[in-house]
């Protein structure tokens, strides 16, 4: 039944029943398994299901398009014994490479890691549905080298997800002389943003960057005011917003004046909807829109830094003498609500397993979410 405690040896009478009847794996992507001492754990998923269908970003913000995440496996199975026990197979070899991006991913399997008994799991992938698919080339190695470089291709199969998504069951196959190869997806879902802010050149008060290229534009006139600058960008690099901060007041003249610090009540922090307008190679102007603004002011008693929002909210941070992520406390104080505590979940950096939880805890800190 549902939930049932099964041990080692069902799991694997079973798989072999249903490769003999069905001649196909026996497991799907979305439905691994895995047999722990007593009881199946299910592999914990990149995608945090109670939220993925709840997305307020697409329609407010046209800057942010939404990313799409599927689980996709790959299993081998070798066609006649004897060719599996052939010398020249010990010159083969499996490799993996996505159709779009990532073209430096090549990962490789030997052919003598599968059998023609069974079906073997290649490879368990977490892909983005804008790779489009997969392509598994068989290849062989020249001479007698031992390593994967100097190979040529032998025979390509590929799985478009597209193709996957129309197929019965969302799973494909592809019969080549050596070998069969299964390929199986779960329905693509949107799964979280991934953003990355990277640092940009120094603006003005109007959003421009402090440039002589501005300068001259601007007929000389001096660049009032200086903001540091972060550039957001989502997974595929695309430009979503700017991030300014205000540091400095007043003008910057060569050899007269030079702008001045502001306190930290005056650092305020606004972001700009949009890409950047350049103007010459890398100098431009910030987007005219901004959508928010975060306002320094004193914190109350137990907290460390506090911020009001351009909504009215009130952002707290508190922080202790670790650098961990793990000692941060947010708190977000909104209209409706005095208080309410902001969770923060562990970001999933890694995708294999360590045999100690410590170690884990200790590779994924400072990926949040």
């Amino acid at each position: 039944g549902l939930w049932e405690t099964v041990e080692e040896k069902q799991v694997e009478e079973t798989k072999k029943l249903w490769e003999t009847t069905f001649d196909e794996p026996y497991e799907k992507a979305g439905g691994g398994i895995a047999v722990g001492m007593e009881k199946v754990v299910l592999p914990n998923p990149p995608i945090y299901w109670e939220v993925s269908d709840v997305d307020v970003n697409t329609t407010k913000y046209k800057s942010m398009i939404p990313r799409f995440l599927l689980e996709a496996c790959v299993f081998v199975r070798l066609n006649d014994r004897r060719k599996a026990t052939n010398v020249d197979n010990k010159h083969k070899f499996l490799r993996l490479r996505m159709l779009r991006c990532h073209r430096e991913l090549k990962l490789e399997k030997p052919i003598t890691d599968f059998s023609c008994d069974s079906w073997r799991k290649a490879w368990h992938l977490y892909c983005e549905f804008g790779t489009k698919g997969l392509m598994v080339e068989l290849r062989c190695r020249g001479g007698s080298s031992l390593s994967f470089k100097g190979s040529k291709l032998v025979k390509s199969m590929v799985f478009c997800w597209n193709d996957l998504v129309r197929a019965p069951c969302i799973t494909l196959r592809r019969d080549v002389e050596e070998m069969r190869v299964v390929a199986s997806i779960t329905s693509p879902v949107q799964a979280p943003y991934l953003l990355k802010c990277v640092p940009d050149r120094v603006t003005d008060d109007s959003g421009a960057m402090v440039s002589d290229v501005i300068l001259k534009l601007n007929n000389y006139r001096p660049q009032k005011g200086r903001w540091l600058s972060r550039t957001v960008l989502d997974h595929a690099g695309r430009e979503c917003f700017v991030v300014r901060m205000r540091v400095g007041g007043g003008f910057w003249r060569r050899g007269a004046e030079t702008p001045c610090g502001v306190n930290w009540e005056e650092r305020i922090i606004e972001i700009r909807e949009g890409s950047w307008s350049y103007v010459a190679g890398s100098i431009g102007k910030a987007p005219e829109k901004v959508v928010g603004t975060a306002t320094p002011k004193e914190p109350p008693q137990q907290w460390k830094a506090a911020w009001l929002f351009s909504t009215g909210d009130e952002f707290l941070i508190n922080w202790g003498s670790s650098t961990s992520s793990s000692d941060l406390t947010f708190c977000l104080k909104t209209q409706q609500s005095s208080d309410s505590s902001i969770m923060l979940l562990r970001g999933r950096k890694l995708q294999y397993h360590e045999e100690t939880k410590s170690k884990v805890a200790e590779a994924d800190d400072g990926f949040v979410t």
